[in-house]
């Protein structure tokens, strides 16, 4: 099959979209089909076949940073489409109405066109501002053969905001780059704990952080090391706060990390903790840190995150610190129970390996393009 992954966004950036995108379309390469990308401005060159079609500007959306593309020239589309004959175009969505679904309306009608839903709300003002798109999907919605959301949530905000009927099919995590083998810690007795992700405030740092100035007022004599690594808009903010608390000793911000250094900064820690207070349509560092080394995964109870990881155990409410305090101390104390909760985990991975999940879209592709005229 010839697909093609249409995407409004760059592939220069290493947010959840993007990674979905580049993990599903290395595994259908890998399994002989051809697999191009048609993007905003993408300025990578270890990807081959990117079509970068338009730019893009930056806009606050859904307590984060969205990069919205700049109308196509539909000339260029048609260049295009008169040198790639595609079996298949993969949109992800929602999608913006002048580029993603000016290029589905230039489709030939040989051409399968496929979505998968990727967002979930924070608020409701971000459900009110995606229901003002849908009058501009009216056209190219109906080219669609089917639709996917990558969760339960997504699925409803999907139905809620755009009325679009969808199943479910999960996002996909290459689990075999993530494993780690245990690196041999010199003894040690401080519990590390570790953060990954953009630092905006629904991702809940500064909870985090309140958990920390609590941990160390309350448990003084257990000693726990926090590292957040990433960058947004909230980095120096959260620095204050750091030292407000007076807890700068227990905390080391690392900045941004290399994608290849993801899985052993994962694997190195005690226990990883994404204290995100909602808009999580899935959580793709979920799995991937579930399935890194012998680290144990702490989520915030929302209900992308609560389907990934499948456990009240690990769940908590990142706005009651002192839920969040007391649980991180049940998991540093007790090693036998993190130990245990850690090997369900790495299984619960598992069911997101792109392997599986690459299976499952391969074999959607291939029952559309059946009954398609």
């Amino acid at each position: 099959m010839k697909v093609g992954f249409l995407i409004d966004d760059s592939l220069d950036f290493p947010d959840g979209v993007q990674v979905y995108v580049l993990n599903v379309g290395s595994w259908l390469s890998s399994q002989g089909h051809e697999v191009h990308y048609l993007t905003s401005t993408t300025k990578r060159d270890d990807i081959p076949n990117v079509h970068s079609l338009t730019k893009n500007i930056q806009i606050p959306f859904n307590k984060n940073v969205l990069r919205v593309p700049l109308p196509v020239k539909k000339s260029k589309i048609r260049k295009l489409f008169a040198n790639e004959q595609f079996d298949v175009i993969h949109v992800q969505m929602p999608y913006s109405p002048f580029f993603a679904g000016r290029v589905i309306t230039q489709l030939p009608s040989s051409t399968a066109v496929v979505g998968t839903f990727h967002v979930a709300p924070y608020s409701k003002l971000e459900t009110y501002s995606s229901m003002l798109l849908r009058p501009l999907y009216w056209r190219s919605i109906k080219r669609f053969d089917q639709i996917a959301s990558v969760s339960e949530s997504a699925q409803a905000f999907a139905k809620q905001a755009f009325g679009i009927n969808s199943i479910v099919i999960p996002n996909a995590v290459p689990i075999k780059q993530f494993k780690q083998e245990p690196v041999a810690k010199k003894p040690s007795k401080v519990i590390d704990i570790r953060f990954l992700g953009r630092l905006v405030q629904r991702k809940g740092c500064h909870y985090l952080l309140r958990a920390m100035w609590q941990l160390k007022s309350k448990y003084p004599e257990t000693v726990i090391h926090l590292t957040i690594a990433g960058q947004g808009p909230e980095e120096h903010k959260l620095k204050r706060l750091a030292q407000k608390l007076k807890i700068e000793d227990r905390v080391t911000f690392y900045g941004a990390i290399d994608r290849k250094d993801i899985p052993r900064y994962l694997a190195d820690a005690d226990i990883l903790t994404f204290p995100s207070t909602g808009g999580e349509s899935f959580g793709i560092i979920l799995v991937e840190a579930m399935a890194a080394g012998e680290s144990l995964v702490l989520a915030g109870d929302n209900p992308g995150y609560r389907k990934v990881v499948d456990d009240a155990r690990v769940l908590f409410n990142p706005r009651d610190t002192n839920e969040f305090v007391e649980l991180i101390i049940k998991f540093a104390c007790d090693e036998n129970l993190r130990r245990s909760v850690v090997k369900q985990q790495q299984r619960r991975a598992e069911e997101f390996d792109v392997r599986v999940v690459g299976q499952k879209i391969e074999a959607w592709y291939k029952e559309i393009l059946a009954v398609s005229p």
